[in-house]
């Protein structure tokens, strides 16, 4: 579950996150303060987004696309054949193939990733700088380049996140792994503050005729 869970949470954690301070890059700083304060802002979310990755040395790739929903502490994701709710408490993981849902307490310091922490990733070892700029499709985006502090602990190279500047979003993400992958995480769609009602984040077994129900909590 984990494996499938923590890309569709990262994506979630592009678009929720409190982006945790940069030391010593004015420019990385301020960067940050913009898109913390555009997305804290918002009540809600809904994304689609995919994710793709590609393999640098037989330069195989493959996309897969999910949606993802964002209110406070609940998210719901669609992503990889399985569909994702929380609620702040619980987490439900429904697999569609099997018709089955787990259930469990969610415990976000269980994960590697979850949605309240992926811009506090300076926190756990990384250092933030601004690495200029891009443009793409008629548009510019500032690059940020998340470094880590120990690079002989840590499975990463980088992470380079791209800031589309005139809206202070962001567009995409790049994690270069030490073992040659690159995933990309990318917003194709956006839509803040749309009404989301609160059952929305909570797995609803009836509309799932003849679902196994596993019961972890």
């Amino acid at each position: 579950m984990k494996s499938l869970l923590k890309p569709a949470l990262i994506i979630a954690g592009m678009l929720a996150a409190t982006f945790a301070v940069a030391q010593g890059d004015p420019k990385a700083n301020e960067l940050l303060n913009k898109v913390s304060k555009k997305y804290q802002a918002y009540t809600t979310i809904k994304a689609v987004f995919s994710v793709t990755t590609e393999n640098q040395t037989d330069k195989k790739k493959t996309t897969e696309e999910g949606t993802v929903m964002l209110k406070g502490a609940n998210f719901r994701l669609d992503f990889g054949g399985q569909e994702i709710y929380c609620d702040g408490k619980t987490l439900w993981t429904y697999v569609k193939d099997a018709n089955e849902v787990t259930i469990e307490a969610y415990k976000p310091k269980d994960g590697a990733v979850t949605p309240n922490e992926i811009f506090n990733i300076q926190k756990k070892g990384y250092n933030a700088m601004y690495d200029g700029s891009v443009s793409r499709n008629n548009k510019t985006f500032e690059v940020l380049k998340l470094s880590p502090k120990v690079p002989k602990k840590a499975q990463l190279s980088y992470v380079k996140a791209e800031i589309e500047k005139t809206t202070n979003q962001m567009d995409r993400m790049l994690m270069y792994y030490k073992n040659g992958m690159v995933v990309t995480y990318t917003v194709k769609t956006f839509t803040p503050n749309g009404a989301m009602a609160d059952n929305s984040f909570v797995f609803n077994a009836a509309s799932k005729p003849g679902v196994t129900v596993v019961d972890l909590r």
